[in-house]
């Protein structure tokens, strides 16, 4: 769809963006009124790690991915580049089934 395509990549991870913002303070807030009295800190500190976790973990998918589609490191560049880089997404399938459930 040309040059629509970027801009609407851009627009819907702001939105995300904004979701993740927006759920973050709730999720925090409801985590802490809920942990016991002398663990809040702890309990509290897993919102933040997670994320950080995820990071790794989409960094590790990304390279599993590449490094399946193709063992020459500059071919799987380009493979990657050209439509490899929707196997990550589809594999996310998985996880929205497992987040809605």
């Amino acid at each position: 769809i040309g040059f629509a395509a970027p801009l609407l990549v851009l627009l819907l991870r702001l939105i995300q963006g904004l979701a993740l913002g927006g759920e973050y303070g709730g999720a925090a807030t409801y985590v802490a009124e809920h942990a016991p009295e002398n663990r809040k800190g702890y309990y509290t500190s897993w919102i933040q790690t997670t994320a950080t976790l995820g990071l790794f973990v989409s960094l590790g998918v990304i390279l599993l991915t590449r490094n399946l589609l193709d063992k020459n490191a500059a071919r799987s560049i380009e493979i990657f580049n050209a439509w490899g880089w929707r196997i990550p997404f589809l594999v996310s399938i998985v996880l929205v089934v497992v987040s809605i459930y």
